[in-house]
């Protein structure tokens, strides 16, 4: 699959849907959105705002665009994409993470990626039930995203082909009460900042019933584009999965051809 992605070319739909942006490396913007980048820029000139060394080399060396996903991720709030831009600039400073830091959770497979999609997005799997029985604090599991997320962009990602990945969030034998709610929503907040628009879709599988319930509930409430990418799954994920991603790259347990990983989930395998 890897030679297949030399040759890949993503279909305007995987580049850009509506006004949802997907890939933004090594394509045409539309004019509205270079006006975007425009405003960005100017808001910081009026105000005094420094933009980051590390801002003014990309758009040297090989633009990335942050200014336009900053102005995407907060609805093109100028304002909050700046505070948005100075929240990275921080983060920033406490990477890179080590493999030392890391490597035990990294060995249990509490997350890790297994193939990629139809699109050629990355599958990466997090083990809810290994969070919990790992004992891991809130910086614990941050940190160790940071590492994952970092390898699959660095080895996974093809600027201009793809920029995004998906993400299965087992929760099997994990009751309603051991969900570790508070760890997980603010590592979403967190990684929604520091890896902006690169969730490309979330399956949310093996649920407990009462929170299939609550989604069922609360979805109505949730804007359109945002309920495109989340799916959260009781029973017939199989064949939910099956139609993002082929049996080659996923695991027997969730409907695929690949040996269920044991015990050997790192070094990651492309």
């Amino acid at each position: 699959m890897e030679r297949d992605l030399e040759s890949y070319q993503p279909a305007p739909i995987e580049i850009k849907e509506g006004v949802n942006r997907k890939i933004f490396m090594c394509v045409q913007l539309d004019p509205e959105e270079i006006k975007d980048q425009e405003i960005f820029r100017k808001y910081a000139s009026d105000n005094s705002i420094p933009l980051p060394s590390w801002y003014i080399a990309y758009r040297v060396t090989g633009d990335q665009r942050y200014d336009l996903k900053f102005m995407c991720s907060m609805k093109r709030d100028v304002k909050k994409a700046i505070d948005m831009m100075n929240m990275y600039s921080s983060w920033l400073l406490t990477m890179p993470v080590l493999e030392d830091e890391v490597i035990s959770y990294l060995r249990q497979g509490v997350i890790y990626p297994c193939g990629r999609s139809i699109t050629y997005n990355p599958i990466i799997v997090v083990n809810v039930r290994k969070i919990i029985d790992s004992k891991m604090d809130l910086e614990a599991l941050l940190r160790l995203n940071y590492f994952t997320l970092n390898w699959v962009i660095d080895n996974m990602l093809v600027p201009g082909k793809v920029e995004s990945w998906y993400i299965i969030q087992d929760l099997k034998d994990v009751g309603l009460s051991s969900i570790p709610g508070n760890m997980m929503k603010t590592m979403s907040e967190r990684l929604s900042v520091y890896f902006s628009l690169r969730l490309g879709k979330c399956f949310t599988i093996n649920v407990p019933l009462a929170i299939k319930a609550f989604w069922n509930m609360t979805k109505i409430f949730i804007d359109k584009e945002t309920r495109k990418k989340i799916f959260i799954q009781r029973k017939g994920w199989e064949k939910l999965l099956s139609q993002f991603i082929t049996p080659e790259n996923l695991e027997r347990k969730y409907g695929g051809a690949q040996d269920n990983r044991e015990g050997e989930f790192y070094p990651f395998r492309v």
